[in-house]
């Protein structure tokens, strides 16, 4: 849907900063800030390095003001984090600001899903007075990473594979409250496909050779998902974590030696999982 209201939305560059102003105005209807925001989202795909056209005379950033704003707008129980989401993922996967800013957001992102932030819920005002809980605040963090993956350059998605990696197996456990939440586990299994998508042009066509070892995990990961029961029952999650791994397969047919596809009269046994997974641990 986003898609199309973008449309209508002039992207001219000198309308960042008037853009990014409004977003600041006092008791905004939710509509207007998730409007606002994909806006902002449109005009920073401009081809233009973003500090030829700062006019900040303080010491905060034109782009620094743009990834806090993502930041705070990414613990919203509300649309305005799908939004903030893809703007924070169009920000850095920029030429001019992923080597700077990605690796502090990231490092950002893995201290949000180590920290015991779970028990006591984080209240931080937002964009429209909605208050942030920890699990809200992760499924926007997930969303923002697998943003990233899907339509940055295949340099800077490598970049941040180590830290999408922790931030996977952090959250693998079944007692982690993130799989409570169906869109959550959604974009961890996104995330997953992308590391696997990128970890694959490493491969080469000899049968003997070794899958790399953060694939292996993907695929592992992906497997696991397919057996996804946490209720209420989720079969798109499901359906989800198929697709992506019949795409991979599909990508390097050489995958074929440690993974086939999954009989579809064993979709509903768990224990059928150890069959597909033939590659020694």
């Amino acid at each position: 849907m986003w898609l199309i209201v973008v449309r209508f939305l002039p992207n001219e560059v000198y309308l960042l900063e008037p853009v990014l102003k409004a977003l600041n105005t006092p008791k905004l209807q939710w509509q207007t800030t998730y409007i606002l925001l994909l806006w902002l989202s449109l005009i920073c795909l401009a081809p233009f390095d973003l500090a030829s056209i700062d006019s900040t005379t303080g010491n905060t950033s034109l782009v620094k003001r743009l990834i806090e704003l993502t930041k705070r707008g990414l613990g919203s129980a509300g649309k305005e984090r799908d939004a903030c989401a893809i703007l924070g993922a169009r920000v850095l996967s920029r030429s001019d600001v992923w080597q700077q800013e990605l690796p502090s957001f990231m490092t950002w992102a893995v201290e949000i899903f180590t920290s015991d932030q779970d028990t006591e819920p984080n209240r931080t005002l937002l964009l429209v007075n909605h208050y942030s809980s920890s699990l809200t605040q992760k499924t926007g963090v997930l969303a923002t990473i697998s943003n990233i993956l899907t339509h940055s350059e295949r340099q800077i998605g490598q970049s941040i594979i180590p830290q999408a990696v922790e931030i996977i197996d952090v959250t693998d456990d079944e007692t982690n409250p993130i799989n409570t939440n169906a869109l959550a586990r959604k974009f961890r299994v996104k995330i997953m496909q992308r590391i696997g998508l990128i970890e694959l042009p490493a491969l080469t066509l000899h049968e003997n050779d070794e899958i790399p070892e953060t694939l292996n995990d993907m695929l592992g990961h992906l497997l696991s998902s397919l057996s996804d029961k946490v209720p209420p029952p989720t079969p798109r999650v499901w359906t989800n974590s198929r697709t992506r791994l019949s795409g991979i397969q599909l990508q390097k047919q050489s995958l074929k030696s440690s993974f086939v596809s999954l009989p579809p009269e064993q979709t509903n046994s768990s224990a059928s999982f150890s069959k597909i997974w033939t590659r020694a641990s």
